[in-house]
């Protein structure tokens, strides 16, 4: 048994268990009829009482914990689902663009475009089939090979053009596991053609999104590889992009590269300056621009490509070809959103405007191998800022974003409470990210939170009330 005490029913004091009045000079009331009472089972009440306030605690903890796991989940899934119905609707547009009839303007090649029965090309491949990747130089069949009796894609040029005959020599006949092998060309009715292996998954820009995990352990080892064997034939690829990367299998696991109709010789691996203007800008390095050519073209490109294959869309959509090419040469091209810091590192060695310093294939192999490779930072490139509210309402500075916030209350409250324009901003400018913060944490509503921010943003604009 533990010590026992008399509780004064009036103020409280622990007198002794013998005590007949209260001990407190101020109270001194009587103790005849009060029962004395263990004070340990005061002190489990206690500790019960204190248990209990811990364990609503960390309840509470773990909800708001599981709320904004929740949140952060709804987030990248909406994310990826837009990503999906973006790229869905771009490839249906491309269909459309590619099922149309030629006009007069265009080369006329109506026995292939219609597929009549018996035709052929250069008196061996028959029965061609429109592909869906027709292009501004060329047209592309799937086609027989009456002699090889195997399924063989052609790709049919237009008038007056015709790639490097240097090139095509080196390609001829190459054998290798991710590069397309060009098997034939030539030309016919006064249009050159190529004959490649057929590549049964299709392109890889008609099956985007891919995942981090998808693109780390299937795309990036097998372009990589390709990228380094051309290489070291001295042959830059020039034109790197989802649409030119292929699955050979049907069950899209084999990538590998395809179509060297821009492709270039360097001398020694010294770069070299192209006479031929034909790029896609999208893709392009900056070193292009002037003019000089190099295989670290090529591995510029692979970032811009990934970009590409993980957001299902590309990171310049609804820029002009000048506002490209100024992003390229003087802009820093931040990585997506939801992207991995370590995913981010690989994007930011492969988009280095410094040539010398931009990320090879030593470096992607060993950030393969789970390698810490350090990223020389460029020091001219400040960063390139878009902010997506929905399809349709971007900004790309901070001052037309708050007047898109402004025009849109509900859209801009819903991204404010979830801390998505917090995110990004912080990847711009701290100090503004920071004050954002403190709006947010102070506001006593969310209308006094949105207003704040809004004219944090753009103090230009007009006030107004909200009921």
């Amino acid at each position: 048994m533990g010590k026992k005490v008399k509780k004064c029913p009036r103020c409280g004091f622990d007198n002794d268990e013998y005590a007949f009045f209260c001990a407190s000079p101020e109270c001194r009331e009587s103790l005849m009829f009060v029962t004395a009472v263990s004070i340990e089972p005061l002190q489990k009440m206690d500790d019960q009482q204190t248990r209990r306030e811990n364990d609503q605690q960390t309840r509470r903890e773990n909800d708001q914990q599981t709320r904004r796991e929740n949140d952060q989940q709804t987030r990248r899934e909406n994310d990826q689902q837009t990503r999906r119905d973006n790229a869905q609707q771009t490839r249906r547009e491309n269909d459309q663009q590619t099922r149309r009839e030629p006009s007069s303007s265009e080369d006329s090649f109506d026995p292939f475009i219609y597929n009549k029965s018996g035709a052929e090309i250069a008196g061996r491949y028959v029965n061609p089939v429109p592909l869906s990747r027709q292009g501004g130089e060329s047209d592309v069949f799937l086609c027989k090979d009456r002699e090889a009796n195997s399924q063989v894609v052609v790709k049919l040029y237009r008038s007056n053009i015709k790639p490097k005959d240097d090139i095509l020599k080196k390609l001829k006949g190459i054998k290798h596991v991710d590069v397309i092998s060009l098997l034939d060309y030539g030309t016919w009715d006064n249009r050159f053609y190529e004959v490649m292996e057929y590549a049964a998954g299709g392109t890889l820009a008609e099956h985007v999104p891919f995942t981090e995990e998808f693109l780390t352990a299937k795309v990036i080892p097998q372009v990589v590889n390709g990228l380094q064997y051309l290489h070291s034939l001295n042959i830059i690829n020039r034109d790197l992009k989802p649409s030119n990367l292929f699955f050979r299998d049907a069950g899209r696991s084999d990538v590998v590269i395809g179509d060297f109709g821009i492709s270039s010789l360097i001398e020694d691996g010294v770069t070299i300056r192209p006479t031929s203007a034909s790029r896609t800008t999208e893709f392009s390095a900056p070193e292009v621009f002037s003019g000089i050519m190099g295989k670290e073209v090529d591995y510029y490109a692979l970032g811009i490509t990934l970009m590409f294959l993980l957001t299902g869309e590309s990171p310049f959509k609804g820029l002009n070809e000048q506002m490209i090419m100024h992003i390229h040469l003087s802009e820093k091209i931040p990585p997506p959103r939801d992207c991995s810091d370590r995913f981010k590192t690989l994007l930011q060695g492969l988009l280095l405007k410094e040539r010398k310093n931009r990320w090879g294939s030593d470096h992607v192999q060993r950030w393969l191998k789970g390698e810490n490779v350090p990223v020389v930072p460029d020091q001219l490139a400040v960063p390139l800022f878009r902010y997506k509210l929905s399809e349709g309402k971007e900004a790309r500075d901070f001052k037309t974003l708050g007047k898109l916030l402004l025009d849109n209350p509900v859209l801009a409250k819903k991204h404010i409470s979830q801390r998505l324009l917090y995110e990004v901003i912080k990847q711009h400018d701290q100090a503004l990210a920071s004050k954002i913060h403190d709006i947010q944490e102070k506001a006593r509503c969310e209308d006094e939170a949105y207003l704040g921010i809004v004219y944090t943003l753009n103090p230009d604009l007009p006030y107004r009330l909200f009921r």
